[in-house]
């Protein structure tokens, strides 16, 4: 839709003040003057009123072109219609909190390492989509067992070293903090809730940033065969004028079954629910990308979590796998076209700061929202 034109006439020339008279060093401005130009002032503040209340509708109705929807973007406008508006709409841009911190540190590590190992893949003429029937005739040739050993050996020693992981951890680490950080709004994490304390609250991000780096290059990475690494898909539905796109964080294939798998990374400091990869709305996302690029559903999907516990410090992987059908897809859609919906008619619904799971305890833009401000005070 194209952004209505702000309907504002000149008024200029009626509100220009007639020239002196020539005649005399000052002009005698009688009542009926200084009334009319009253008139023009109303009616000029009138017009302005109109003009902007016409720009506000506008703006609410056409949303910046083209919007690109992913699934961050329908995510937040499901959970809070106010940040949705503010980051999406408004483009507002406020640093992060510690946890999303360091989430992204670790996510830029974990991809760092998938990359390595893909490009050894591709030097050593191993990637390739080897299905199950020409692996088992490797095997009877006696060559699946070479195959399988070099593709391992390949995967674990394409990794960066410990060392160099905890290197650049804290590089990239330092790199983001400086750049800016949102304190006080991880109000369920007791070790970052304390906004009075940043240094005690960056040197525990920071040490958890380099744990669950180190973990994953360790007892994770090694065992992933990746074809796929931060794969962006971008999608435009024939007849609509939206724009779909996704960045998948890992596609991988076994080698044995011949499935390719979509797999997403995500740390935490407690196992997570057994039904998230069942519900995730991202992966259906992601499947619906790869079927639009490839013709086909991906056979797998999981949910990779890396998991450090605040207290005991504990590091494990949490791995849950999931299924997804077109059926899954076409209730995607249905959520999407009813957020575009959504969008046009500027309905942007705040979510509930009392809610249980409300997302307001970790929501950057909580200091500043006037919806939270009674709770939090």
């Amino acid at each position: 839709m194209p952004r209505a034109k702000r309907l504002m006439p000149d008024l200029g020339a009626e509100l220009t003040p007639p020239e002196p008279n020539v005649k005399t060093s000052t002009r005698v401005v009688t009542e009926m003057e200084r009334a009319k130009a009253e008139g023009l002032r109303i009616k000029a503040e009138k017009l302005r009123e109109q003009a902007d209340a016409h720009d506000r509708e506008a703006n609410k109705l056409d949303p910046p072109e083209p919007f690109e929807w992913n699934n961050s973007a329908l995510t937040t406008l499901q959970l809070c219609g106010e940040k949705f508006r503010r980051l999406y709409l408004e483009r507002e841009r406020i640093p992060p909190p510690p946890r999303v911190l360091r989430g992204s540190v670790v996510h830029r590590m974990t991809n760092l390492s998938h990359m390595r190992q893909l490009k050894a893949k591709i030097g050593e003429g191993l990637h390739s989509n080897i299905s199950a029937k020409l692996l088992m005739d490797a095997v009877n040739n006696g060559e699946g067992g070479k195959y399988v050993a070099l593709l391992s050996t390949v995967l674990r020693e394409s990794l960066p070293s410990l060392e160099e992981v905890r290197d650049l951890t804290s590089d990239e680490f330092e790199a983001r903090w400086s750049e800016g950080v949102t304190l006080g709004v991880d109000k369920d994490d007791d070790a970052l809730a304390d906004e009075t304390n940043s240094g005690v609250i960056k040197a525990e991000s920071k040490d958890y940033s380099l744990a669950v780096s180190a973990f994953h290059v360790t007892d994770v990475a090694p065992k992933v065969n990746p074809v796929g690494v931060e794969r962006k898909i971008t999608v435009r539905p024939k007849d609509s004028a939206i724009v779909l796109h996704g960045t998948m964080d890992l596609l991988d294939l076994d080698i044995f079954t011949a499935t390719e798998g979509v797999r997403d990374y995500k740390t935490t400091a407690a196992s997570p629910p057994k039904a998230a990869a069942h519900n995730s709305q991202q992966l259906t996302m992601y499947g619906m990308l790869r079927m639009a690029e490839t013709g086909q559903l991906p056979q797998r999907y999981s949910l990779d979590y890396l998991v450090r516990t605040p207290k005991r410090k504990e590091l494990k992987h949490v791995l849950l796998s999931t299924d997804r059908t077109t059926e899954d897809v076409s209730s995607l859609i249905k959520r999407i076209n009813i957020a575009v919906e959504t969008v046009r008619k500027g309905a942007f619904v705040p979510a509930d700061p009392g809610a249980p799971g409300s997302p307001c305890g970790w929501c950057q833009f909580r200091p500043t929202c006037v919806y939270v401000k009674r709770v939090h005070a």
